[in-house]
């Protein structure tokens, strides 16, 4: 996979390498988890590749069919602006996905080296406009997002909820097809 220059030129070759990897990666846990929803039948009893891995364990009764179809429209996106031209996540379903990848990125980049790194943590600067999607991974910011608290009401965070995940973020005023 070929990096937009302005990703290319923080990253060495191994770190891209293992980039690449990531997102293949990303790719084959949301359509394993995809297939398996798709012929589930009862309730959930087999570990879910992505979701288990990469999503907040609070809000697992979400993660059905449509919501990880939507995630995996949101890696899509990711990867190709990884290639093309960097602009931030227009949604927090765009941001979750780029969080897996950066995180997939890491191990993958440790399996090829033997080294351990921290420029995919670092290159979160570059490629996030912000880092509120961090909250849902940290119950003691439930409800950061609510307007009506004083919390909320200062720190003005986009909202949290699953049911929002596929909004546009900071006013975006478009987001791919299929997460409308």
């Amino acid at each position: 996979m070929e990096f937009a220059d302005r990703i290319r030129r923080e990253l060495s070759a191994a770190e891209r390498r293992a980039l690449s990897d990531a997102v293949e990666q990303v790719d084959d846990f949301l359509l394993a988890e995809l297939v398996e929803l798709y012929h589930e039948v009862g309730p959930a009893v087999v570990p879910r590749a992505f979701s288990d891995r990469f999503l907040p364990g609070r809000y697992v009764d979400f993660y059905d069919f449509k919501m990880i179809r939507r995630l995996y429209a949101c890696l899509l996106v990711v990867a190709g602006r990884l290639q093309d031209g960097w602009e931030p996540p227009r949604c927090r379903g765009e941001e979750l996905v780029l969080r897996a990848v950066l995180e997939q990125a890491e191990i993958c980049f440790e399996e090829l080296s033997g080294e351990e790194t921290s420029i995919f943590y670092n290159l979160r600067d570059l490629l996030f406009e912000d880092l509120d999607h961090e909250y849902l991974f940290n119950p003691a910011f439930d409800g950061i997002d609510d307007p009506d608290t004083y919390e909320g009401s200062q720190m003005r965070v986009d909202p949290l909820d699953p049911s929002a995940w596929f909004r546009p973020l900071h006013g975006v005023s478009a987001v791919h097809p299929m997460l409308s």
